[in-house]
């Protein structure tokens, strides 16, 4: 017995100094993805231990040498087949699927073999147009989230002016950067790029994932050109497969080769596909379309707008948010969330996880969304009542005694209920 108390407290010491940790591989893969099960609310397997090791372990290969990561990592996939659960946790409703249909995708991850994925057409918000998208079968969807997670390092060291599919960043701290570089430069342009994914050509993929370190089994894995449409096998010419877990990752790396983010005459400011450059000069968007050019993108003219100028500041909206030089208003293409202003101090509140899709909260209030009448409506937060106050509140209990007007008195925020009056809020 005193064997098993010993093991149990030198296991949890282990544990202690993941739990809550801020790594490089984010507190959700360290802390719930890995050691402790979110929906179960327990800690699954012992064998994540050693899944934390080698999370460690590639840490330190890749800070000492970063140019020999992707191919120690392609390496370890082979070595060390565990390393697949990452992506495996990252699948929604895994935990429901069955034993056998469980270590089949598991099987099938670990070996690398997979159908063609099937390209679907899905409508873009607030336009007529379509979004192509491949989607890849769950084996190959847990093989590539795996592999995404654990190339992390490779965006977490470069390319600071990027707070799109990075961890730690978000709506709310590109919004944070971009107020204060509205007003230090006299020139601002906003822009997209055109058919981001499916311009970058070939060339270019190659030789930013030959330059980083990529080997050419690596590259041909994550960067596949066929795939299958209504029973037909088609094959791109250019771009990449959008719809893969890796492809933003690839798409940032590109334009961080060919210094994109960098520039001395243009500052940078990028929420994947999307982006806005200040500057001193009003032809800093020229600057940016030559560096673009020789990975095959170009910006796309109906979404490039120059929204500052010397004189005036045009209102803009941009990740969803309206701003007129002043104020902040919700503006999101599904209009649910419209009219509301925000603050950059509720901005990290809002996107927060943790809360409601449909709710904006603070200490002392909150903001919900009426579908019915779409707006949102006011709710102040209950006051808390201290436990004593709930016991002396109790009406009508064998053993304790009834409520009176004195007891109302001194809890007057309560909300109850006197026997023969109507319940009402007691103030």
């Amino acid at each position: 017995m005193l064997y098993l108390v010993n093991r149990w407290h030198r296991k949890i010491s282990s544990l202690k100094k993941y739990k809550g940790r801020k790594s490089i591989w984010n507190i959700q893969d360290m802390q719930q993805g890995l050691l402790w099960n979110p929906k179960r609310n327990h800690r699954v397997h012992s064998s994540n231990l050693k899944l934390v090791t080698l999370l460690e372990h590639c840490w330190t290969v890749y800070k000492q040498r970063p140019q020999q990561y992707p191919a120690h990592l392609e390496q370890l996939l082979q070595k060390e087949p565990i390393l697949i659960t990452l992506g495996l946790a990252r699948l929604t409703g895994w935990y429901k699927m069955r034993p056998k249909a469980l270590s089949r995708i598991l099987r099938c991850a670990k070996q690398g073999r997979f159908p063609l994925p099937t390209r679907i057409e899905i409508p873009k918000p607030g336009t007529d147009e379509t979004r192509p998208l491949t989607v890849p079968c769950k084996a190959q969807r847990v093989r590539m989230k795996a592999i995404n997670i654990m190339l992390r390092p490779l965006i977490m060291d470069h390319a600071i002016e990027q707070h799109g599919f990075r961890p730690h960043k978000g709506v709310h701290t590109c919004w944070e950067t971009l107020i204060p570089l509205l007003n230090k430069y006299p020139y601002a342009w906003e822009f997209d790029y055109r058919k981001f994914y499916d311009s970058l050509t070939f060339e270019a993929i190659n030789t930013t994932l030959e330059a980083s370190g990529f080997t050419q089994s690596l590259i041909a894995e994550l960067t596949p050109h066929k795939y299958l449409e209504r029973g037909t096998i088609k094959e791109i010419d250019k771009g990449i497969l959008q719809g893969f877990p890796t492809s933003p990752l690839i798409s940032i790396l590109v334009l961080q080769h060919y210094e994109a983010y960098k520039s001395r005459d243009y500052q940078y400011l990028g929420y994947a596909d999307d982006g806005l450059i200040f500057g001193n000069k009003i032809t800093i968007k020229t600057l940016l379309e030559n560096k673009v050019a020789l990975a095959g993108l170009s910006l796309k003219p109906k979404a490039t707008h120059l929204i500052k100028t010397p004189d005036a500041l045009t209102p803009f909206t941009f990740l969803g948010l309206h701003y007129d030089g002043q104020t902040l208003t919700l503006n999101t293409r599904s209009g649910l969330k419209q009219g509301l202003e925000v603050t950059l101090a509720t901005l990290r509140t809002l996107y927060s996880p943790k809360y409601s899709k449909w709710q904006l909260r603070n200490r002392s209030h909150t903001w919900n969304y009426s579908i019915t009448d779409k707006t949102w409506v006011y709710i102040p937060k209950p006051p808390k009542v201290r436990p004593g106050a709930l016991s002396a509140l109790t009406l009508s209990k064998p053993g304790r005694p009834r409520a009176t007007r004195n007891t109302l008195s001194k809890y007057p925020q309560s909300r109850i209920s006197l026997p023969g009056k109507d319940p009402k809020v007691m103030n």
